[in-house]
């Protein structure tokens, strides 16, 4: 007798009626007739000694707070006869046949066909349910008995529970290894410790989208599951398994992710606002666009990781590590996706007929999509905004080595942060400290940027300057306060008076707000040059000296004349009357007055390189 076997044999009369039923109607035979486990482990006995090719039968069966603990639901038949079901299917290993769906005959070890079956309340705690049909079956609490259905430790590999309800279900230790749960309702189950590797968790359609909300999936291992848009909101992670994960758009709002590896997963436009992801290992993974306000990131692990236009608002990084990790703007984000993984996940998608499934979007207003199609192209985003680091706070004990914070497409947005004793002569300040024709749009990201945006980029320029200036990195904080110079003078161009812009664009140009020792040089230059050629053109020489000694002359008369000291030769005895002031002495006068404003400038210049460092 099979050890499985707990019940007394059900009498002729029942085992004739069963077998009436199966005759009577060739597709679900026990729809709607309510079986108790006696029946089952009958039928799991007929079916072996018949040994029938075809599946065992059981849709739309009801089997309410039935024991089915243990029962053997797959490989039916003779295990000699078929070959074993492999331990970790991979995209190679995933034929159709292992895929069970509802009322197709495959050519897998014969299982049982569950789909639309009650089971609500049911135990089958340690069933092996390997490529079982399970779509459509109530699998949550029995109303009248309020009692949970049980698949603790079950066996669920590649089986079928698309548009399943499994709410409060609890399945502590269940191996969903490569099963397909689209469409799914998972509210408030029990999946601690579970395996769901390579699973399918993703929506079946706009109307179906999995809901884990909630969900304990505590220690769960999750490596290449797909669960892009799932519904993962409150849902308990901790020390969970994501790596290589496919979560793109998938809601985690409140999700308890302390310990959780997502090393390499793709969180792209995932919604994590409030996530706990205290010391989760976020090493590699791309969370472009996603959206972690308020998230906890200590002692988290973010090496190398992609955070192009995410959304990191009020985010703790304390003692957290971003080695490398990646916030500016980029113009070919596709370059930065795993291209092997994309391409093995087409594979996946191709064995399971779900070749037009919706993996994310690009950044912009035209919802493009990045879709794996029937030809297996696809298409990737193209650009990414910088991300958003407003009031983000880190401490001594946050790693910024070799973190990119701007490029020339975009610098990260760094108001408000607390910096609170993080290193930053780690970070690399190329591209930020960058200054060149449209470094303002560039900062704002706004080819027309506004008066908010222009108010908020001066300001994180400036907090960001007064931070390196007290660590000592006086040459990046002056690049920071220049730019915020010139920003701040964008801003009066919109509201301040007309002439303000003027005079600090003047400043701008001749000193670079006596930040810039080379534009103050070549304001020398110019205006002695100037002068020069003025002086040739309107004071009359000698006629008898040659060009270049008039040349020479008149460029001594300039440099003697910005420093004051071409006034001297130039007393009220000798031009007593108006007529007697030619053009050299009112060349000489205004050039002594331009000379006296630009050596303030210089002074003013040459101190802060000088002395500030």
């Amino acid at each position: 007798m099979d050890v499985w076997r707990t019940e007394p044999e059900i009498d002729r009369a029942r085992q004739d009626r069963l077998r009436n039923l199966q005759v009577a109607s060739v597709s679900a035979p026990f729809k709607g007739t309510p079986l108790a486990r006696a029946d089952i482990e009958w039928l799991l006995v007929d079916h072996r000694a018949r040994r029938r090719q075809e599946d065992l039968d059981l849709t739309g069966v009801i089997l309410r707070c039935v024991d089915l603990s243990r029962l053997p639901l797959a490989h039916l038949v003779d295990p000699d006869h078929h070959r074993p079901w492999p331990p970790d299917p991979s995209p190679s290993q995933f034929p159709l046949g292992y895929i069970a769906t509802a009322g197709v005959a495959t050519s897998s070890p014969q299982t049982v066909r569950l789909t639309g079956a009650d089971l609500r309340g049911a135990d089958l705690k340690e069933c092996d349910l390997r490529g079982a049909a399970l779509d459509g079956v109530l699998l949550d609490t029995d109303p009248d008995s309020g009692r949970a259905a049980c698949l603790c430790g079950a066996n669920l590999s590649g089986a079928s529970l698309q548009v399943a309800t499994l709410s409060g279900t609890c399945l502590k230790g269940a191996d969903l290894t490569g099963a397909t749960l689209r469409g799914a309702t998972l509210e408030g189950a029990r999946l601690d410790g579970a395996m769901l590797s390579r699973a399918h968790l993703d929506p079946l359609d706009d109307a179906h989208i999995t809901n884990l909300r909630g969900a304990w999936l505590d220690g769960a291992t999750m490596a290449h599951t797909q669960l892009s848009k799932a519904c993962m909101e409150g849902a308990h992670l901790t020390r969970a398994n994501l790596d290589d994960a496919i979560i793109v758009e998938g809601v985690l709002e409140g999700a308890r992710l302390q310990g959780a590896r997502l090393r390499g997963a793709f969180v792209v436009s995932a919604n994590l606002r409030g996530a706990r992801m205290v010391g989760a290992d976020l090493r590699d993974a791309h969370l472009e666009k996603a959206d972690l306000t308020g998230a906890q990131l200590r002692q988290a692990h973010l090496g190398n990781a992609r955070l192009h236009g995410a959304t990191l608002v009020r985010v703790d990084l304390g003692r957290s590590d971003m080695t490398k990790a990646r916030l500016e703007a980029t113009t070919n984000s596709a370059a930065t996706w795993n291209k092997d993984w994309m391409e093995e996940l087409y594979n996946i998608r191709q064995h399971t007929q779900k070749l037009d499934v919706r993996l994310g979007r690009t950044v912009g207003t035209s919802g493009t999509a990045l879709v794996a199609g029937s030809q297996g192209a696809a298409s990737f985003p193209a650009a990414v905004d910088a991300a958003n680091l407003q009031r983000a706070t880190l401490d001594v004990y946050t790693v910024l080595d070799d973190i990119v914070l701007g490029s020339a497409a975009g610098c990260a947005f760094l108001a408000d942060i607390t910096w609170g004793g993080a290193d930053l002569a780690t970070v690399s300040w190329t591209h930020l400290c960058t200054l060149g024709v449209g470094e303002e749009q560039r900062v704002v990201g706004k080819a027309m940027p506004g008066r908010e945006e222009l108010r908020d980029a001066a300001r994180a320029d400036n907090q960001l300057a007064l931070a390196l200036r007290q660590r000592a990195l006086n040459r990046e904080a002056a690049n920071f306060t220049l730019r915020a110079r010139r920003l701040e003078a964008r801003l009066q161009k919109i509201d301040g008076p007309w002439y303000a812009y003027r005079l600090s664009s003047l400043l701008d140009f001749t000193t670079g707000y006596g930040y810039s020792i080379g534009r103050a040089l070549r304001t020398y230059g110019l205006i002695v040059l100037s002068f020069t050629l003025l002086q040739l053109v309107f004071v009359p020489r000698s006629v008898h000296a040659s060009w270049w000694q008039h040349l020479v002359e008149a460029a001594v008369d300039s440099v003697y004349s910005f420093h004051g000291r071409g006034l001297v030769a130039f007393t009220p005895e000798a031009y007593a009357s108006p007529t007697a002031v030619d053009a050299q002495a009112i060349l000489g006068a205004f050039e002594a007055v331009i000379g006296l404003l630009t050596e303030i400038a210089f002074i003013v210049t040459f101190s802060r390189r000088f002395f500030d460092e």
